[in-house]
């Protein structure tokens, strides 16, 4: 649900008769632009580029909603809440605030989405932002491919505005849960994901519940795919030489005064497999 001001709107009234509808309880119109005592239009001051309704939307974006000129908008209770507000004014004052209700969600712009307190509506940014703020409020927004992540690696996901944590089953059936501290988060950090293979998402409201938009897939580590060379005293840790001295590692006599035969048997194998390749090319040309 989304509520903007206008001039119909009574306060008051609506603080009685919508109660949790609003994402927060509002007061009066604070007017901006007054000619008379020389105050200027508000632009928009902070934004929340972390909740999904505002990711992404880029630097043309931003400069847009930057320049928008407000002239009048609610000012809104004060008081502990749970709304969080996504844009806010140059003076401080929310301009677009979301609270969770239910299953759902409940959304407050505080001055009009017409014309007549701002020119939001006219500014190059608006479709955009307008379209997501459907998408978001009919919770399709999130949708899309998993996260990914290399194994061990870190990340964050977007907390939706209705839940209270985010739990990651693994591959074999290992979970992990992050619940969300009392004063509100916008994203929750799992650190050292894996094994590999693809995460599951539950999220928490009433109880825990699937969330696939939220899936993470943990990619394999690619130090195994790297061709740096690698120092013999590493592959003989990985094969456990630190626990057994006995084990050894050799990968060439790199004693030998020829660089061809510090390679070992290598040499002669890639030789021994071009001739082999020339042989077999010089058979299937007389084919």
């Amino acid at each position: 649900l989304l509520i903007s001001g206008g001039d119909a709107l009574q306060f008051e009234q609506a603080n009685q008769s919508w109660g949790e509808l609003l994402a927060h309880p509002l007061r009066d119109v604070h007017r901006a632009a007054d000619p008379d005592a020389g105050t200027a239009p508000l632009g928009i001051g902070e934004i929340d580029w972390e909740h999904p309704l505002l990711a992404g939307l880029g630097p043309a974006a931003e400069e847009s909603l930057r320049a928008s000129r407000t002239a009048r908008h609610f000012n809104v209770d004060l008081g502990a809440t749970r709304a969080r507000a996504l844009l806010r004014f140059d003076n401080g004052a929310p301009a677009l605030l979301e609270r969770p209700l239910g299953r759902g969600r409940v959304m407050l712009l505080t001055t009009t989405l017409d014309a007549d307190w701002s020119d939001l509506c006219l500014r190059s940014a608006f479709p955009a932002l307008s379209q997501r703020l459907v998408r978001h409020l009919g919770d399709a927004l999130d949708a899309g491919a998993p996260a990914t992540v290399a194994a061990g690696g870190d990340l964050e996901l977007p907390l939706p505005a209705d839940a209270n944590g985010i739990a990651l089953i693994g591959p074999t059936d290992q979970r992990r849960e992050v619940l969300a501290s009392p004063g509100g988060q916008a994203r929750l950090r799992f650190a050292g994901l894996g094994p590999a293979g693809v995460h599951r998402a539950e999220v928490l409201r009433d109880a825990w519940a699937a969330e696939p938009r939220l899936d993470v897939a943990v990619q394999p580590n690619l130090d195994e795919s790297s061709f740096v060379p690698i120092a013999a005293d590493k592959v003989a840790a990985a094969l456990g030489g630190a626990e057994q001295p006995a084990v050894a590692v050799l990968l060439a006599r790199a004693a030998a005064a020829d660089p061809f035969a510090a390679r070992g048997a290598a040499s002669y194998l890639l030789l021994a497999l071009l001739l082999l390749f020339i042989g077999e090319s010089l058979l299937a040309s007389r084919g």
